[in-house]
């Protein structure tokens, strides 16, 4: 019976933790990164706008703000799940909370900067 017990302690994999410096990197790499990458490549026109690119523009805006807020959402329903500690999840949502207003109101000015500059552009 030793001999079994054995066996299975030595099967058990050992994983590197990182912890919230994971999240944080994500964290960053998803509020951040992402969305100004995005941003670059998809919000530059090389032309005079027109109609179309104030759209792609507006619409790249919609892009990054979701990926950022899926981020930090995300983050949130991953740290509840692995059942943190209450305090981690408390300031992980306080985090989420504020990036979701922030990246709504960026959707909201992206909308009323488009129908202001497709109204004069004809």
């Amino acid at each position: 019976m030793t001999a079994t017990h054995s066996a299975q302690s030595a099967v058990s994999p050992t994983r590197r933790r990182l912890g919230p410096l994971a999240d944080g990197i994500v964290l960053v790499v998803g509020v951040l990164v992402v969305p100004l990458a995005i941003a670059a490549v998809f919000g530059v026109s090389p032309t005079a706008p027109d109609a179309a690119a104030y759209v792609r523009m507006a619409f790249t805006e919609v892009i990054g703000s979701t990926v950022a807020i899926m981020t930090a959402l995300g983050l949130l329903v991953h740290r509840c799940v692995r059942r943190r500690s209450t305090p981690s999840i408390a300031r992980l949502a306080l985090i989420a909370g504020l990036i979701v207003w922030w990246q709504v109101g960026s959707i909201v000015t992206s909308a009323s900067t488009l129908v202001d500059r497709l109204g004069s552009v004809g």
